[in-house]
């Protein structure tokens, strides 16, 4: 049994190539899975048959249809986002499932005025406030059910 287990950690915020780097790695290393843990504020792009793809809400790894997608639970959700880039991403997806951990928060559009108010900024994605949600266990806080080809899986299952 290969047990097996490749990381890929980057400590720079914005532009160092991890998209890129991830997107080859899927590719040339063909892994059985890739899981990520992060907010749709995170953008990772690379370039496949000469076309640029921005991945927020899935796996990079979603270029190789061969690898099983996870969003785990440090994943935040902004169900916009996530439409709009599975519907760009269909090709890649051909039908694929994607697995999504049962606690994954939503972001709502009160937690980007909330964090937008709080930073003076129209950037932020909201995941700030969903987060300091999460932590208080604010019982406002809603969670990630599925969608289309997005099922959450429990633990017990």
């Amino acid at each position: 049994m290969n047990r097996n287990v490749v990381a890929i950690f980057d400590g720079q915020a914005g532009e160092s190539g991890k998209g890129k780097v991830i997107a080859e790695y899927a590719l040339e290393m063909k892994p059985k899975a890739a899981i990520i843990n992060h907010t749709p504020n995170t953008s990772h792009s690379c370039t496949i048959n000469g076309k640029e793809r921005i991945f927020r809400s899935i796996p990079v790894s979603a270029v190789n249809p061969e690898v099983d997608l996870i969003l785990g639970s440090g994943t935040f959700i902004n169900m916009e986002i996530l439409e709009k880039e599975l519907e760009e991403h269909k090709d890649l997806l051909d039908g694929r499932e994607i697995i999504a951990h049962p606690g994954i928060p939503l972001i709502e559009r009160r937690h980007i005025e909330k964090t937008n108010e709080a930073y003076d900024s129209v950037y932020g994605c909201g995941a700030e406030a969903a987060l300091s949600e999460k932590i208080l266990c604010n019982p406002k806080l809603k969670f990630f059910e599925g969608h289309k080809n997005v099922k959450v899986v429990s633990i017990e299952e």
